[in-house]
């Protein structure tokens, strides 16, 4: 994919991300995702976009707005990497990335959280998934 698309779907992403809502009194990251095939954008969202506001980013793309589409294969464009640990009865981001299928994942940024440093893009690379840094150019 040309720097130019990159680019686009990464600011696309950290568009999305502006408009994040926290839940709660405390500090929540601001993340967006974009779901792309071929060149073209088939969802996005950020995180808390939901009625209730608790949902994650790529949550909301792929098993909300995207939940009835094939996505074997596709490029999730993320600002922040993808977690690995949720509350019961939730499921890590990572995982429905995996589930999903997904065949590459673009992250703006590691998770500044020590408990999930690495441990996404670790975890997505076990399952076959590419996983890239963003490249400013």
């Amino acid at each position: 994919m040309a720097v130019s698309d990159e680019r686009k779907h990464m600011r696309l992403a950290i568009q999305e991300a502006v408009r994040s809502r926290g839940e709660d009194g405390r500090i929540h990251p601001f993340v967006g995702a974009v779901v792309v095939r071929n060149g073209q954008v088939l969802g996005s969202a950020c995180r808390g976009e939901d009625m209730d506001h608790r949902e994650h980013a790529e949550f909301a793309v792929l098993e909300k707005k995207l939940r009835r589409e094939t996505l074997a294969g596709c490029t999730v464009y993320t600002t922040l990497e993808p977690c690995t640990t949720r509350k019961h009865p939730k499921v890590p981001c990572a995982d429905h990335i995996i589930a999903r299928k997904v065949g590459r994942v673009v992250i703006g940024m590691l998770d500044p959280d020590q408990r999930i440093t690495g441990k996404g893009i670790l975890k997505l690379r076990r399952a076959g998934i590419a996983v890239e840094l963003f490249q400013r150019r």
